[in-house]
Formats: C-alpha cells, structure tokens, sequence
C-alpha cells in the first residue's frame, strides 16, 4: 500500500529538514496480450544492485499452485491470532504467511501470523496491497507460465483467487494506483498491467513519457499525482514518469534503489528512496528529494537521512513511513532480516530481527480485524 503519506508530523519534522483481456473469479484467461517490445532506452544491463522487494518486489522463485485452485484447509483466524482485536498493525509479507505486529512509537513487538498463505496454495508470493477502502487485501503469486491474484479479508481469512492469468507470468509487486486500481510487473515479460478495483485483469498498463509498457528490472513503484510515478531499478537509478520528458535521477548521485515513498508536505510531494548512495556500486542509504514539481527534470536530493557508511541499513527492502520517522525492512543478506527504525533525523532508535529463514518481501501498517 503505497499511498502518499500525509502525517502533519512527519512533514513538518522528518520532511521539512534540508542540510525519502479480463478474467473471472476463478477461471484463467490464457489470451496473451502482444508484448510490448520499446522499453527504456538507456536501460544498462549487469545489475550490480540487489534486486529489491518493495510493495512485492521479490524474485519469482519457484511456482506455486500451477492450475489448481488452493486447498481450502486454511487454519482460523481465532486461532492464528486469538488475541486479534480492531486497531492498526505493522505487517510483513513473506512468500508463505503475512505476521502481523503491535507497534509501540518505534517499537515492535510480534503478534501473530495474520494471513495463512501456506494454508491456501501460497507459497512464493511476491506482492500485496489494500484497497482504497481498506477492507480487502491482494496478493499475487507466480505460477508456472501464469501468475495469480487472491483476495483475503482485512479480518485476515482467505476469501478467492480473483485471477489467473499468463499476462501475470512472474508477476513481481503490487502497486496502488492514485485510483482504485493496481498496477502490476511481470519479472517474465517486463511488463506493467493493470489491474481493476477488484484485483481482475485489465490491460496493458501505459507509463507516461514511453512507447509500450515494457519497463526492465523494476524493484518499486510510488506514485506521486493521478498519472504519474517514480520507479526504482534493481540496474540503473530511479526514474520519474512524469510528462514531458520522464528524467531519470543524476546516476552520480543515486544508483539502483529498492523501495521508495511518497510523502505529501506542505510544498509538494517528495519522496524518500532506500538507494546506493553516490551511484551503481555502493552501500545503501536512505535518501529524500525534494518535492516533484515537473517532469521536466528530477527532483533535487534534499538530504541523505541515512548515510551509507553507518552501517544502520542493509539493503533496504522496504519503507514504513512514521509520525515520528520511518522504519526500514532489510533482507537477511547479512545474516539476519530484521526492522530498523529511525527518528526524524535518521538517527537510529530501535531494531528487530524477525524470526525465521525466509526473507521478508515488504512491510506496511493497515487497520485490520475490523470485525473483532
């Protein structure tokens, strides 16, 4: 769930410092549309970034369930999480199970496991996001030469698959559109598709300033206004798909990125990007431009919040904007996969490591158990 943050708080302490083809229910649609081969110009090929996650950007791994639809043996929520009650929680996406957890200001503490995607075929998936009413939640999954969207309840129990589709082959994230639909990446075909309110398969997805819908080696995506976004690369710096020229970010100045966040102030939106800092090569850090005024030329950097040289991030898989601050999801890349969080001035506050060997894919908070 990618939509712009607008926290009084955090605008006016963290952001405002200068010196971040249709298918049914549940039949598949084998109708490929042709793909579209004009992409990005200037893309440089050998990533030398790790390829990121954010709002689903993972690797497609092995297949799931392939043609069947998921066993419906899922184990009840009140008894994965008996303590559940309405309110907000921290969760993160892993291929097999979403966790949820109490948030105490910069403090987490683990509650339970909120979606049983094992339990219903799920175990590679790759991207999830809320709908705008927040009662409804879509995770996608690769499966073999096709790619598939469930559907669960925000009181976290499995209610279908929506689709299943080859235009969704290794489909890789999830991403909330500044509408009621989704936009979604094929690590297959690079591609963008979009998808409707309901999580069904719409069409080919048509990002501002190029020809086609062929965008390579995407790790996340932020949109800022109701046609436009920025897009993070696992091999090149981010690029903002702005008309009229869709400029892409100095690549002295930012390498590949993993995740990125819109944040609403008062002079614009901006946005803070976990990013190789100085260019293609180096450690990651925690970077914020200033507000995205044109599309005539990038942003400017307004502020390094986390340097690259602290050793405080990893890789950055993530983002979770805070009213105090933010909190940072890295990959077990250096042994452990844990949450970092940080004040308003980038300055460590706490750290969890999460349990268990599989890497974390995103990380959110969202209202959930509204029933409970």
């Amino acid at each position: 769930m990618k939509f712009i943050a607008s926290i009084a708080a955090l605008t006016l302490a963290l952001f405002a410092c200068t010196p971040s083809s249709n298918s049914d229910g549940d039949g598949d649609d084998d109708g490929p549309l042709p793909d579209a081969t004009i992409g990005l110009g200037g893309s440089m090929g050998g990533a030398m970034g790790q390829g990121g996650a954010a709002m689903g950007g993972a690797a497609g791994g092995n297949a799931g369930m392939g043609g069947m639809m998921p066993p419906m043996m899922e184990r009840p929520i009140d008894d994965r999480c008996p303590d559940g009650q309405a309110g907000n929680y921290v969760l993160v996406l892993y291929p097999d199970r979403v966790d949820a957890y109490r948030r105490f200001d910069f403090r987490l503490e683990y509650f339970c496991e909120f979606l049983a995607l094992s339990d219903n075929g799920i175990s590679n998936a790759t991207g999830m996001a809320f709908n705008r009413d927040g009662d409804q939640i879509f995770v996608t999954q690769p499966e073999d030469d096709k790619g598939a969207v469930y559907a669960f309840s925000a009181n976290g129990e499995f209610e279908r698959r929506v689709a299943r589709n080859v235009n969704l082959a290794g489909v890789d994230g999830i991403w909330n559109t500044f509408g009621e639909r989704f936009v979604i990446w094929s690590r297959t075909s690079q591609n963008m598709y979009e998808l409707d309110s309901d999580g069904s398969f719409r069409t080919r997805f048509q990002p501002p300033t190029i020809a086609g819908s062929r965008v390579e080696a995407v790790t996340d995506i932020a949109f800022v206004d109701q046609d436009s976004f920025v897009a993070t690369f696992s091999d090149r710096p981010p690029q903002l798909f702005k008309d009229p020229f869709g400029p892409t970010f100095p690549m002295g100045e930012i390498g590949p990125a993993n995740a990125v966040v819109p944040i609403q102030t008062p002079e614009g939106v901006k946005v803070l990007m976990t990013a190789q800092v100085g260019g293609i090569g180096n450690a990651y850090g925690v970077m914020l431009y200033e507000p995205i005024i044109t599309g005539r030329r990038p942003p400017e950097l307004e502020n390094i919040m986390v340097s690259a040289d602290s050793g405080d991030i990893v890789d950055g898989q993530d983002i979770l904007i805070l009213d105090t601050g933010f909190m940072i999801l890295d990959s077990n890349l250096a042994g452990t996969a844990r949450i970092t969080s940080f004040n308003h001035e980038g300055q460590v506050e706490g750290s969890i490591a999460l349990e268990g060997n599989q890497n974390p894919i995103m990380i959110l908070e969202a209202r959930v158990f509204p029933d409970f």
